[in-house]
Parts: C-alpha cells; structure tokens; sequence
C-alpha cells in the first residue's frame, strides 16, 4: 500500500480563514489573498494561535513541520 499526504493546504487555508472569522469577527477583512502567500510552516505557525485562541488543542512541534500538498 503506498503512503500518501492527505494534509491538503487548501483545506488548511479555509479552516484557518474560518478560525481568523471566528476569532477576530467579521471585520471586512479579505485574508485569502494574504494567506496563499504564507509557507506551510507560518500558515500552520498563524493557525496554532487561533486555536490556542479557541482554548482547543494546538498543533504539535511534529505537527507544524507537516508537509501540505
């Protein structure tokens, strides 16, 4: 069976969009633009604070090190 990576960095965009909505409110703000430009390492870096925010569980050291396809 080969190994494959089902870390799709589209879908970790949107949930980080919609965690900054949730956070921050909807302020007027277009973030999507600003957010295809992060690395995987900052996008998943950004999306940690959120969900420390959020009082849920963040990612760990291993975890922000993912690589998204």
């Amino acid at each position: 069976m080969s190994k494959t990576n089902h870390h799709k960095r589209k879908d970790y965009e949107a949930q980080y969009i919609r965690l900054y909505k949730e956070v921050h409110g909807n302020d007027g703000q277009d973030i999507s633009a600003t957010v295809s430009r992060l690395s995987n390492f900052s996008l998943l870096n950004y999306m940690n604070v959120l969900l420390i925010k959020k009082d849920c569980i963040p990612f760990t050291p291993n975890e922000l090190k993912m690589k998204l396809v």
